[in-house]
């Protein structure tokens, strides 16, 4: 999660590529996991779409 986060803030990477790069293997399971982890959604953090 501290490698998906590191990306939203610093990169434009798309959430797909990050979720893949963090080995999840859909965009909606990323962002289910990023949401209990960090309690928020992934876009209100960083550059990303």
């Amino acid at each position: 999660m501290q490698v998906a986060h590191r990306a939203l803030m610093t990169t434009k990477t798309p959430f797909s590529l990050i979720a893949s790069n963090t080995g999840f293997d859909s965009v909606a399971a990323f962002r289910i996991a990023f949401r209990k982890y960090f309690r928020v959604e992934p876009a209100h953090f960083g550059k990303a779409q």
